[in-house]
């Protein structure tokens, strides 16, 4: 511990001659509070949803509403068939996709064993499992909008609610990640951080370095353009990235089973 207090002592004299440091580090936790209580939010609601209703009837519509009204399901397109459905989840044009059977009126005024088809985007975890409680959530209550009397409660038992969303279960179909497992779309994300770290971190570290050795000017001065240099600069790390992708894509497909389709 020989120099402790001297070295303390050195470290709290930069403090007051530099005020700049003091002001970030007493800033950076206020911006993090800022960014981890405002900012970020991990609650995913407003999911892109395609709905294919070939019941086009009052309560197939109520049953659509319900689902808008639960905040995390978004009807952004309409479709004619089944198969519009499964092509929108394919392009990416939709997370989620209801399929509402033509007899859907029919079963959700009679026993109540009313059915939807749901086919969700497995490729992401959390999109995917508030997709499903959005849906279970709409199956085990129906929901009546305050201050509205329901037919039950008027005394006319048996009667139909057309203020309350009909209880159907929904069929649910995960598609491009049946199991739900993390390491199908962690993994594969990890090859844009790699692409990112190595070609943009490396090649900033590469400049930055050639500032510190005193031998930017040197290039600056010498007969190559800006463009050239930068490319340059930026090749070998590229060759370097993609050496380094390849390697995660066995990796992945050897160790963790994650194929690519």
């Amino acid at each position: 511990m020989r120099g402790y207090w001297s070295i303390a002592a050195k470290e709290l004299l930069h403090l007051r001659r530099d005020p700049t440091s003091l002001v970030i580090a007493l800033l950076i936790p206020v911006v993090q509070l800022v960014l981890f209580g405002f900012a970020i939010d991990f609650d995913v609601r407003h999911i892109q949803t395609m709905v294919v209703d070939l019941d086009r009837s009052r309560e197939s519509r109520a049953y659509i509403q319900g689902l808008v009204n639960t905040q995390y399901i978004d009807v952004t397109a309409y479709g004619g068939k089944p198969e519009d459905a499964e092509a929108a989840l394919r392009s990416g044009a939709a997370r989620v996709a209801v399929i509402i059977p033509p007899d859907f009126s029919r079963r959700a005024d009679g026993a109540g064993n009313a059915t939807v088809r749901v086919l969700i985007d497995g490729s992401d975890n959390q999109v995917a499992t508030r997709a499903r409680l959005a849906f279970l959530g709409i199956a085990n209550q129906g929901q009546v909008p305050a201050g509205k009397e329901s037919a039950v409660k008027r005394g006319r038992p048996g009667a139909s609610d057309p203020l309350a969303t009909p209880q159907a279960e929904a069929r649910i179909n995960i598609m491009f990640n049946p199991d739900m497992r993390t390491s199908t779309f962690m993994i594969p994300g990890l090859i844009g951080v790699i692409l990112q770290l190595v070609t943009v971190s490396l090649t900033s570290f590469s400049l930055v370095r050639e500032r510190e050795q005193g031998t930017l000017e040197q290039l600056m001065v010498s007969p190559v353009g800006r463009l050239g240099l930068m490319l340059g600069k930026l090749t070998p790390y590229a060759g370097l990235a993609m050496m380094e992708m390849i390697a995660v894509l066995i990796i992945e497909w050897a160790v963790f089973d994650v194929r690519v389709a």
